[in-house]
């Protein structure tokens, strides 16, 4: 019954990690970021 637990928290967090990055991938894509961004995020 552990491993239930533990493959149905995975699946759960693996979709909510993927619905969060594709969100974010959209509203990156909606409005382009200032260039001076991209130096910021690289660290």
């Amino acid at each position: 019954m552990e491993n239930f637990f533990a493959l149905a928290a995975i699946v759960v967090g693996s979709a909510i990690l993927g619905l969060a990055l594709a969100y974010g991938m959209r509203r990156k894509d909606a409005h382009r970021p200032p260039d001076h961004d991209d130096a910021r995020l690289k660290f």
